[in-house]
């Protein structure tokens, strides 16, 4: 058993790797490109919206960083998760690669290019927070690993969904422009206020708000809003792997 499972890890390690490359993250120029590009959107994104929220929430520029990083990561991961059962269905149909393995490996990679593009946030967010950044470290990790727990269990949740619906990319795609609304990646909470208070009911609401903890006034947390990233992740995560495990035979029978 022991064996069975080092032998899948390393599997696992060399899909990643292999989906990696396919990337281009290998390369110099795509290296640059998943640094930059979130520095990118925030140019544009800051420059027209920059001087009426900046009012709102102090370190504005921060803030919108933050959010633009880690929603990229929520949108690419779960995209690349949906996709890979059909995209690797010959490995699924002979069973000679677990499910969660084609699954997971390029939610991975995908992970990986996120932890570049943090490395940058986090040393930009250092330079212009001065002793904040220590407190938006802490509270940035913690939260990065709540989202990957959160867009794994999704991955397994939509690949497994895209097998018996195919419109599952264009319902997912409805639901990820919703939350991007729903959630304050480019707008303060203050600025929406108790106008649209069920704004605290969105468990991303509170991942992202821990991962901007040292950030102007985004420093204080509740201990009920971390509990609530918390649980929400560890229960998408446990219902995505029991979905996942349960359907992975008729998966692959379908495939």
């Amino acid at each position: 058993m022991k064996s069975k499972q080092l032998t899948n890890w390393k599997l696992f390690v060399r899909l990643v790797l292999a989906e990696w490359r396919s990337r281009d993250q290998s390369s110099f120029a795509g290296f640059m490109m998943t640094l930059f590009s979130p520095l990118l959107s925030w140019c544009i994104i800051y420059a027209f919206l920059g001087p009426a929220f900046e009012k709102y929430q102090s370190g504005y520029g921060t803030f919108l960083l933050v959010g633009l990083v880690m929603w990229g990561f929520f949108s690419r991961a779960t995209s690349a998760g949906m996709s890979s059962a059909l995209t690797r269905r010959e490995w699924l149909r002979s069973m000679s690669v677990p499910f969660w393995i084609v699954v997971l490996s390029p939610v991975a990679a995908v992970f990986g290019a996120f932890c570049l593009e943090s490395v940058l946030v986090l040393l930009l967010v250092s330079y212009l927070n001065g002793m904040h950044g220590a407190a938006i470290f802490a509270g940035y990790c913690v939260a990065a690993v709540l989202l990957l727990l959160v867009c794994s269990g999704l991955a397994l949740l939509l690949s497994v969904a895209n097998v018996f619906i195919r419109d599952t990319p264009y319902l997912w795609g409805i639901v990820s422009r919703i939350a991007f609304f729903a959630t304050p990646i480019f707008y303060p909470e203050v600025f929406v206020g108790r106008r649209i208070s069920w704004l605290q009911l969105n468990p991303l609401t509170h991942v992202f708000r821990l991962a901007r903890s040292g950030v102007g006034e985004s420093g204080v947390l509740a201990l009920w809003s971390v509990g609530y990233a918390v649980l929400f992740a560890l229960i998408v995560f446990a219902v995505g792997a029991a979905v996942a495990h349960g359907l992975k035979q008729r998966v692959a029978e379908v495939v």
